[in-house]
């Protein structure tokens, strides 16, 4: 094994020893008839709560999960043709608007910051986090996914 693989396989040795602690907010402004929205909260390495847009179609039709991972350029409920099609799930690592308590990242500079040291390079933690968001989409086990649903990823 080479170190680039026990390093990031110590990131999330590391992320599975943190209980996940999700909440889910039902959102009724960003709900339809059609799909029902959350935001949530998970705990991430650090630890550290991030946050996600959760998206539940009603209808019986759920042929897979979208993950979107937010970019530095906004973060934003899913796309509403996915919803309709999707149970969909944005994460917003740590830095991000919503995401942003008590590191609120910058922008330029973010990928400079604990660069010296592989053990405090703030990408480490944000793989995690993004790590933790994707474990959450595909194990959501919830009585508003009730049925088979066949992972689906689609990372924007």
């Amino acid at each position: 094994m080479t170190d680039f693989d026990e390093y990031w396989r110590a990131v999330d040795e590391e992320l599975a020893t943190l209980p996940v602690r999700p909440v889910a907010d039902y959102v009724p402004s960003r709900s339809t008839e059609l799909f029902t929205a959350y935001d949530v909260r998970l705990t991430s390495i650090g630890p550290y709560r991030i946050f996600g847009y959760l998206s539940v179609p009603t209808g019986t039709a759920r042929p897979g999960r979208a993950g979107n991972l937010a970019s530095r350029h906004g973060n934003q409920a899913p796309h509403y043709r996915d919803r309709l099609r999707y149970v969909t799930f944005t994460v917003m690592h740590r830095g991000q608007w919503l995401a942003d308590v008590p590191f609120k990242a910058a922008y330029p500079g973010l990928a400079m910051l604990g660069i010296e040291d592989p053990a405090t390079d703030i990408y480490r933690a944000i793989v995690a986090d993004c790590l933790r968001g994707a474990e959450s989409c595909s194990a959501t086990n919830s009585p508003t996914l009730s049925g088979p649903v066949s992972p689906v990823t689609i990372w924007h």
